[in-house]
């Protein structure tokens, strides 16, 4: 009983290190993501008002 409750803590701190990572990885390419757009409609801006 004492080792599936130490196995299962240890998957679960594995899970929270593993979510963390991949929340950070998701905020970064959001951020990317959000310049691109604003590159992008910069261009279309300057394409359409020039």
């Amino acid at each position: 009983m004492k080792l599936a409750k130490e196995q299962n803590d240890a998957e679960d701190a594995e899970n929270a290190r593993h979510r963390k990572k991949i929340n950070a990885i998701n905020a970064q390419y959001q951020g990317q993501l959000a310049a691109l757009r604003a590159q992008h409609a910069n261009g279309r801006d300057e394409c359409y008002f020039s």
